[in-house]
């Protein structure tokens, strides 16, 4: 591979070992297994919008945040091409039912049991399932159980995004 940068970068992604040390998912590497520096590596690097991690990773299970008055969003990443939350969801709480004319959305339980409504269909979603909304499909979610909910949330188009 090209000399600069990918392959050691390639080679530290995918091997599971920093430093010889064995895979910890909360330990940020800037280490290739080689012993050289991650190229490019830093903790944030700016975006038009903003400070943002400069790696392409994430641990989704650490993501928890809670209020007790209304859904919590939590950002994990976004672009000018997509934004990733996490939303936390106590017993009663929802999102309620709207659309967004140019964007898709998706959801993913990660934890609890959530009832997705999209379109005129509401199904009882659990940790594994998905459901997406097509542009300007109504959709929302509700946690009727009595447990706590979180839910990756991927929408694209960004609609925050800043021309």
């Amino acid at each position: 591979m090209e000399s600069g940068g990918h392959a050691a970068s390639q080679s530290w992604q995918t091997s599971g070992i920093c430093r010889g040390r064995a895979h910890d998912p909360a330990h940020i590497c800037s280490m290739t297994d080689e012993g050289g520096p991650v190229p490019g590596f830093s903790l944030s690097r700016p975006r038009p919008w903003g400070m943002l991690p400069a790696m392409g990773f994430q641990d989704v299970q650490s993501v928890r945040e809670f209020a007790a008055d209304k859904m919590k969003k939590v950002g994990v990443f976004e672009t000018g091409h997509l934004f990733c939350d996490v939303y936390c969801l106590e017993s009663g709480q929802s999102q309620k039912l709207h659309t967004h004319d140019d964007a898709t959305k998706l959801y993913y339980i990660v934890e609890g049991e959530v009832h997705a409504t999209i379109g005129t269909e509401t199904r009882c979603l659990h940790p594994g399932d998905m459901a997406w909304a097509d542009p300007g499909e109504p959709h929302g979610i509700e946690n009727r159980s009595p447990g706590p909910v979180r839910v990756l949330v991927v929408m694209a188009p960004n609609p925050n995004r800043r021309s």
